[in-house]
């Protein structure tokens, strides 16, 4: 929330930020988002998060190598997955065809001699563990970490979290994961279970605020100490500890791509003590933004000063040229503009030079840089 799409929503449509991610992508560049939604390897979830990007590389007829430069790190270091791009086979009436194998020429018909065709889709499947989390890997392993450790770090975080609802008198519920524990507003059954108090409908920053420091605290005292990583932090409308950071993510990001931190930036809106942005700084350097607006001026930012060709929408490339009034000055009357006598002033593209060629790697440094952007939930 708030680094691709606003607080609550998804990514529907923006197509300026998302061309600047296409951009980086079609160049080579990885792209992660590294996120505290934590929806296991669940892709599907994570696909309906971020629908419209996921359909803007289609939309932009990406191949499937470009598509492939994009990757969700969920639960902040704890599920690695990559977009790659699937294609089906459909009759016209949209139904699934049956009846050939997608591994030879696609057909025009199938076994019940209906029309089909291709329907190409984004979507985003889990990476192995054994390749992220290789046994040669310099990075670190959370997929390794001890259970038993996990289980007291969420043990003593669900304790503190029941003392200060009770405390702050808060109408929330809880809810505990594989590797997350949080609290989010309780609804309207909670107002019978907490007759005075608030929290069913939304819960006020200084109470989420008091949350997390008090879970901090109860996990910084704890004895025996605690030696694994761990985030507990404010989301806006909830609040949540994870097992694992940012730092782990982006870390475990730079071993698996074998890239140096300095060809890494990570792009986020929670660097307080209370937000999970701020263990990134301990690993690359890092910029605070506050809205996608800016996260979009970011990445502008990155792609100018890489002397990177920025892509246009397909729209855009494709459109006929219209000449302005200022042309039809020059040119005259009687001219039709578009043709070869209404281009002897300045020339002008037609549509099939403004259909620009997308590079498809770029050589140097640049070619390792890679961008995270921020958190989801």
């Amino acid at each position: 929330d708030q680094t691709l799409y606003t607080d609550g929503g998804n990514f529907e449509e923006n197509e300026e930020l998302a061309l600047a991610i296409i951009s980086l992508m079609c160049h080579g560049v990885k792209v992660a988002v590294v996120t505290a939604a934590g929806y296991g390897l669940d892709g599907s979830k994570y696909s309906k998060r971020l629908r419209g990007l996921l359909d803007r590389f289609v939309i932009e007829n990406l191949t499937k190598d470009q598509i492939e430069n994009f990757f969700v790190f969920g639960g902040e270091c704890n599920y690695l997955l990559q977009c790659t791009l699937q294609t089906t086979l459909v009759t016209t009436d949209g139904s699934p065809s049956v009846g050939f194998d997608l591994d030879g020429e696609s057909p025009s018909k199938n076994d019940n001699n209906k029309e089909v065709k291709e329907v190409h889709e984004a979507v985003i499947v889990p990476v192995p563990v054994e390749a992220w989390q290789a046994e040669d890997s310099q990075g670190p392993k959370p997929a390794f970490w001890p259970q038993d450790e996990i289980t007291t770090i969420l043990d003593v975080a669900e304790k503190s979290m029941r003392e200060t609802m009770e405390d702050l008198q808060l109408r929330v519920k809880i809810l505990r994961k594989e590797r997350a524990i949080g609290v989010y507003p309780g609804g309207t059954d909670m107002i019978l279970k907490v007759p005075v108090g608030h929290g069913s409908s939304k819960v006020k920053r200084e109470a989420l605020d008091e949350m997390v420091l008090r879970v901090m605290e109860a996990l910084r005292s704890h004895t025996p100490r605690i030696t694994l990583p761990y985030c507990v932090f404010n989301g806006g409308t909830d609040a949540w500890l994870d097992i694992g950071n940012k730092r782990v993510g982006v870390e475990a990001l730079q071993a698996y791509f074998k890239i140096p931190q300095a060809n890494c930036l990570h792009v986020g809106d929670q660097f307080l003590n209370t937000g999970n942005d701020i263990a990134a700084r301990e690993t690359c350097p890092c910029i605070w933004i506050i809205n996608p607006r800016e996260t979009g001026k970011v990445l502008q930012h990155v792609i100018k000063y890489g002397n990177i060709t920025p892509i246009l929408s397909t729209q855009r490339r494709l459109a006929p040229y219209k000449a302005t009034q200022e042309d039809l000055t020059l040119i005259g009357p009687g001219v039709v503009p578009g043709t070869a006598a209404s281009l002897s002033g300045p020339e002008k593209p037609d549509a099939a030079s403004a259909n620009l060629s997308r590079p498809r790697s770029i050589s140097g440094e640049l070619g390792k840089l890679c961008v995270y952007t921020g958190n989801m939930l």
